[in-house]
Order: structure tokens, then sequence, then C-alpha cells
């Protein structure tokens, strides 16, 4: 799974995203950052080891500005997690592959416990 595998999202189709009932992972990019190169392969492990049971996708910000500045993405690469449309975690900067599979389990155990 790399970039060109997951969906883009942009601004016309993000409602996907905020109506979806489950775990979705959207990872804030832009092409000229360096640190969203350097962290893509983590991210793409994770998102292999995810399964289908999460949405995943992506969102180019200069493709984007109106969805970036909704949630606040000031720094890049930021993963955004949302259950059931509402985002309740952010993860930001250059993660492992770990970091961003324990943030993924923890939001679903938070969401089956409710």
């Amino acid at each position: 799974m790399s970039k060109k595998d997951l969906i883009e999202y942009t601004e016309d189709t993000f409602k996907e995203i905020e109506n979806y009932d489950g775990v979705s992972v959207i990872r804030f990019y832009a092409d000229w950052c360096k640190p969203c190169h350097e962290g893509e392969p983590f991210f793409d492990m994770a998102v292999k080891h995810m399964g289908n049971a999460v949405k995943v996708g992506i969102v180019n910000v200069l493709a984007a500005p109106v969805l970036t500045e909704k949630y606040a993405v000031w720094g890049l690469p930021n993963v955004l997690i949302f259950s059931n449309g509402q985002l309740v975690k952010r993860l930001s900067g250059t993660l492992s592959t770990a970091a961003y599979l324990n943030a993924v389990d923890n939001v679903i155990k938070t969401t089956q416990k409710l």
C-alpha cells in the first residue's frame, strides 16, 4: 500500500469520512514536505496491518485548503483519526508504524466500549 493506492480525499469527497460509521484514518500531506516523504513508509506499513475495518485515505493540503483549515492542520504530516465521523485523535510528525497502529487500536477499543 502506498500513496498511489490510497483514496485521495478532496473537499468534495471528504463528507464520506465525516459520515462514515466506523473508524477512519486520514493522512494530511504535501508533495513538498520532506517529513511527509520520510514518514510515508511507516504509515503505509501501518495501513497494511489495519485491515478492512478501518477506512484509510490521504488529503493533499495544497488541494484542500478548506479541509486543512477546518481541521487545524498546521504541521505536516498530520494524521487524523475519526470515529463515526468525529475527530478523536491527532498524530503529528513522522511516527513509527507501531505508533500509528497503537493509536488506531486505542480508538477502536474506546469506540467498542461505548
